[in-house]
């Protein structure tokens, strides 16, 4: 069986480099959090924050309490390559559950690229 390409025919352009593209915008990027366009898709770039201390959650946790108000109980985030691991692993559960959530591109400890979930312009 002979083949031969059409000239003619679609070519797909490659995948872009998506973690490539995550490791020079984490050395880069002036903010935490960026939007950055690749190609032709727009895409958000976390980079890990500083560690947090957990005063502010122990404030909120005990105001929280003498209120009884459970719903302000904090989720204490650690910032950090934790906080990072933690939010890719969530949006990547709710993508398996069905539920929409934007796409995780790349993922590094020191932060992560995800596509818009909106319309870009």
């Amino acid at each position: 069986m002979n083949l031969t390409m059409d000239a003619s025919a679609p070519t797909h352009p490659a995948a872009p480099d998506y973690a490539a593209f995550l490791q020079q915008q984490l050395a880069t990027q002036p903010h935490n959090v960026m939007a950055h366009v690749l190609g032709h898709e727009q895409i958000w770039i976390k980079r890990a924050g500083a560690p947090h201390g957990t005063g502010r959650y122990s404030a909120m946790a005990v105001l929280a309490a003498l209120l009884r108000l459970d719903t302000l109980r904090p989720v204490p985030n650690p910032g950090g390559p934790a906080a990072i691991a933690t939010e890719v692993q969530r949006l990547r559960d709710l993508a398996a559950r069905g539920i929409r959530a934007p796409v995780v591109l790349a993922a590094s400890t020191q932060g992560f690229a995800m596509r818009h979930l909106g319309h870009t312009g």
